[in-house]
C-alpha cells in the first residue's frame, strides 16, 4: 500500500532529524561544559 510506504519514509526522515537534533544538542552541551570547566 502506498500509504504504508509513505509512513515508513516519514519515519525514516523523522528518525534522521531526531539523530541530527540529538547530535547537535549533545555537541552544544559538551561545548558549554568544557567552556564552563575551563573558565572556572
Amino acid at each position: 500500500m502506498p500509504t504504508h510506504s509513505l509512513q515508513l519514509e516519514d519515519f525514516k526522515i523523522l528518525q534522521y532529524f531526531a539523530k541530527k537534533c540529538v547530535y547537535f544538542l549533545s555537541t552544544i552541551l559538551a561545548t558549554d561544559f568544557v567552556f564552563f570547566a575551563f573558565s572556572s
